[in-house]
């Protein structure tokens, strides 16, 4: 039986998205616990600091982030 995080990651692999940015709260961590290794995240310290560093990778890659 898959489960919501393995729906979730598939959902995510099939169109593209795997890299991400974020600053996580605890209901995140079941999400980032054990990410594929196909997976990257990105982590900022500060709200603000994850936003600037998707919007920067979506303009310089042409990719959603």
């Amino acid at each position: 039986m898959k489960t919501v995080k393995d729906t979730t990651i598939d959902f995510f692999r099939t169109y593209g998205l795997k890299t991400w940015f974020g600053n996580p709260d605890s209901s995140e961590l079941a999400l980032l616990q054990d990410l594929p290794h196909d997976f990257a995240y990105y982590l900022g310290l500060q709200e603000m600091v994850p936003v600037a560093m998707a919007d920067g990778y979506a303009q310089v890659t042409g990719r959603p982030s």
